[in-house]
């Protein structure tokens, strides 16, 4: 054991430099031909997927929803352990104005160098925690061994930690990320951890290969799923930052709360159907006068209602949001209006998908 330890940091010695410096989803290629050839990396990988199985299996004991390994996390992870490892100290927060650390921070919180791991591919990622520790825990015969220590010995630190225990345990969490980086005797990890990461377009990492512990037989692929509430989610928020940045109105809770309801009842209106085969049901923009104050205030409220059909295996996230995109910005008013708010509506019915759009602006 002491010869293959001794080996190992050897190599570590030697391959340190290259890989201690913060990387994106658009280096995820390089970083991963890196753990075919360095020793340590592949340690650092495996024992990340070690942890993944300990904490699913974890979770089904208590009756939780099993994660999700997001490959943008666990570099937002990596990056974090390199700034801790750098600064020497164990942080959930990353000074961004420090000179002799800049080469290593990434964002003050776990949602910002999640940003920065997805690089020109916008998120939105819904909140969620994070997990820190440190320990010296590397440490077998062989790197699998050395994987599954450092694995156990995180789970259990963070399972006897209330605070960390609560996060493993979280039951609308659906992904996380977690990465361990090796300091020639201490190992860093962190566990990042979010309700959902919704991506403009394209999904970056449909599906991460994770090893399993046990071989399985199993080779058919799965029938195309569109999860309704993650499509709803993201053609809601990149609609909201299209119309920031191309007008000057404001973005207005009350609003969208109303737009949300109306796009709702549009959504599943029986009286809206295809007559033709024009994917646009319903394509209008009206404009209501609201009274306020016994009449001594009044509002001019522009309302865009928008509604679209296509077919699950038709669909494409990215072409639907050029689209829906297109409409709203030709069609609703935004001149001399201070405030908007936008409701999406994504509901499914037999082998059709109903977008429904509701912009209100006054």
């Amino acid at each position: 054991m002491k010869n293959f330890l001794t080996s190992i940091g050897f190599i570590f010695c030697l391959l340190q430099i290259g890989n201690a410096q913060k990387n994106t989803i658009n280096d995820l290629d390089n970083i991963l031909n890196q753990v075919e050839i360095d020793t340590i990396a592949k340690i650092e990988r495996l024992a990340a997927f070690e942890f993944h199985h300990l904490l699913n299996n974890y979770r089904k004991q208590q009756r939780k929803q099993a994660l999700d390994f997001d490959e943008i996390m666990w570099i937002a992870a990596r990056n974090h352990n390199l700034y801790m490892k750098a600064a020497g100290d164990l942080t959930h927060r990353e000074n961004m104005n420090q000179t002799n650390l800049s080469q290593f921070t990434t964002g003050n919180y776990p949602s910002e160098r999640v940003d920065f791991a997805a690089a020109d591919k916008e998120v939105y990622i819904s909140s969620g925690g994070e997990n820190c520790l440190y320990n010296y825990s590397f440490y077998g015969n062989n790197y699998v061994e050395i994987a599954k220590n450092m694995a156990l010995a995180a789970f259990n630190q963070w399972k006897g930690s209330p605070g960390h225990h609560e996060n493993m345990l979280t039951e609308n969490y659906k992904k996380h990320g977690i990465a361990f980086t090796y300091d020639g005797g201490t190992v860093w990890a962190t566990n990042v951890f979010s309700r959902g990461i919704f991506y403009k377009g394209n999904e970056i990492v449909a599906d991460t290969k994770v090893p399993v512990p046990t071989s399985t037989n199993k080779t058919a692929e799965k029938p195309k799923r569109i999860h309704i509430y993650k499509v709803k989610n993201e053609l809601q928020h990149t609609l909201e930052q299209e119309i920031l940045a191309a007008t000057s109105s404001k973005f207005s809770k009350k609003l969208t709360e109303q737009a949300n309801i109306a796009a709702r009842k549009l959504a599943y209106n029986k009286k809206l159907k295809a007559e033709t085969d024009d994917p646009v049901l319903l394509n209008e923009l009206q404009t209501h006068t609201v009274s306020k104050w016994w009449g001594l205030i009044k509002k001019q409220v522009s309302v865009y209602c928008l509604v679209l059909e296509t077919s699950p295996e038709a669909f494409d996230l990215e072409k639907m949001q050029q689209e829906v995109q297109q409409y709203l910005l030709e069609n609703q008013s935004f001149t001399k209006k201070k405030k908007h708010g936008t409701g999406v509506m994504v509901s499914k019915r037999k082998n059709i998908l109903r977008i429904t759009l509701v912009s209100m602006a006054v």
